[in-house]
C-alpha cells in the first residue's frame, strides 16, 4: 500500500482531518507499472507547503476542483510513464507539480508540468521549489522585469517571497533594486536571500513612511500577501500602489474578491478588459520549459529554496505541519519527507 494524505470534506482550515479529528492516513494500493493517462508519472517521493486556504468557504468551487490529497509539489524517481512522455523515462530523477495531490509516497503529474530534478540541490530542496517557485517566476515576468529595474516583494520572508526576491535578483540583475516587506526578525534571511533592503511592517508607519518617500520609483511591486481575509491579510496594496510610477505593475498572487471577479471575467470574455490598469492577478500555470530554466538557475546557483520545517509523513507530521502553515510565522517552504520501497531516506540524499 501506498500512505497518503487527503480530506474527505473541504471545509474550514480548522476542519482539515488532522489525526483523531479530521486529517487521515489511508493504505492504497500501489500503482502498477502501467500509467491510466498517456501522459503520468508516478513518484517514490513527494513533498509540498500545505495549502490549507484552498478548502476555506471563501473558495467554495474547491470543494469539486481539488484532489482529496493535499499538495501539489512533488520530487522523485519516475517508476511509470506514459508512451508519449518524451524526454522522460523511469528511473529519471524530476520534479514538478502533481495533478493528484502530492503529499504521498506515490503521485501522478503530467509530463508538460515536470522537468529533470537540479543537480545542486538534494530532495527535500526540489520538493520545496515547484509551485512557490514557478509562481514568483511567473508573476515576475508579468510585471515585465527587467535588468536594472526595481521591485518591491510584499511578503518577502514566505516561501513565496523569499523566491521572489531572488528571481527578482536574477532577472533585474545587480545594477537593479530589491526591496522585501516583512518583519524585523526576518529581515537577515530576506538581506541573505538577495534583497537591497527590508521594511518592517510591524515598526508603527513603516510602510507609510517608506510608501511616501518613494512615490513613482518602482516597476514592480510582487503581492504575496493580500487576500480575499481581511482579518488576517493586511491590503498592501492600498498603502503601496504609490510606489509605482505611471507604467508600474502590480502583481499580486491573491487578491480580493472583486479582483478575482475581473480576472475571470478577462479571461472568459473577450474584450472585456475590466481589470484596473496596471494591476495583475496572477493565473498559475505549470510550465515544464519553465520548471528547467529555474533547474538550470539552481545549479548556476543562482537560487535555493528556503526551508522552514520539514515533517514526516505521518500522522504527528501532517499535524505538525499544519499547525506550522497556520501560524503564520513559516521562514520559507514547509515540506514532508517520504521513505522510499527500499527504507533508504530519499529526500535526504545529497546531489
Amino acid at each position: 500500500t501506498r500512505t497518503h494524505a487527503r480530506t474527505s470534506d473541504h471545509g474550514a482550515p480548522q476542519e482539515l482531518r488532522n489525526p483523531g479529528e479530521a486529517e487521515e492516513l489511508y493504505g492504497v494500493k500501489k500503482p502498477g507499472q502501467r500509467c491510466n493517462f498517456k501522459t503520468c508519472f508516478f513518484f517514490f517521493l513527494a513533498g509540498h507547503q500545505v495549502d490549507y486556504k484552498l478548502r476555506t468557504p471563501s473558495l467554495p468551487l474547491y470543494r469539486w476542483v481539488v484532489p482529496p490529497t493535499v499538495g501539489r509539489d512533488v520530487a522523485g524517481t519516475v517508476v511509470a510513464a506514459g508512451a508519449s512522455c518524451d524526454g522522460f523515462t523511469v528511473g529519471d530523477e524530476v520534479f514538478g507539480i502533481s495533478s493528484t495531490g502530492a503529499v504521498a509516497e506515490y503521485a501522478v503529474a503530467k509530463c508538460s508540468a515536470i522537468a529533470h530534478k537540479p543537480q545542486k540541490l538534494n530532495w527535500t530542496q526540489t520538493a520545496a521549489a515547484p509551485l512557490a517557485a514557478l509562481t514568483s517566476l511567473q508573476a515576475l515576468k508579468l510585471g515585465n522585469l527587467t535588468k536594472g529595474g526595481k521591485v518591491l516583494v510584499v511578503g518577502a520572508s514566505g516561501g513565496t517571497g523569499l523566491l521572489g526576491v531572488q528571481f527578482a535578483r536574477v532577472l533585474a540583475g545587480d545594477k537593479g533594486t530589491v526591496v522585501g516587506v516583512c518583519s524585523g526578525r526576518n529581515a537577515d534571511t530576506v538581506l541573505l536571500a538577495g534583497a537591497d533592503a527590508v521594511v518592517d511592517y510591524t515598526k508603527d508607519d513603516a510602510v507609510e513612511a517608506f510608501a511616501n518617500s518613494n512615490i513613482g520609483q518602482f516597476d514592480v511591486v510582487y503581492d504575496t500577501v493580500t487576500s480575499p481575509d481581511a482579518v488576517d491579510d493586511a491590503n498592501y496594496e492600498k498603502r503601496l500602489q504609490k510606489v509605482l510610477h505611471g507604467q508600474g505593475q502590480w502583481v499580486a498572487i491573491n487578491g480580493q474578491l472583486s479582483d478575482w471577479v475581473r480576472t475571470v471575467a478577462d479571461k472568459v470574455v473577450p474584450f472585456a478588459n475590466v481589470q484596473r490598469e496596471n494591476y495583475h492577478l496572477l493565473m498559475f500555470k505549470p510550465d515544464g520549459p519553465q520548471l528547467q530554466q529555474l533547474a538550470q538557475w539552481a545549479d548556476e546557483g543562482k537560487w535555493r529554496p528556503v526551508l522552514d520545517s520539514a515533517h514526516a509523513l505521518s500522522a504527528p507530521g501532517i499535524a505538525a505541519a499544519l499547525g506550522r502553515q497556520r501560524s503564520r510565522r513559516a521562514r520559507g517552504k514547509i515540506v514532508f519527507q517520504i521513505t522510499d520501497d527500499t527504507g533508504s531516506d530519499a529526500s535526504t540524499e545529497q546531489h
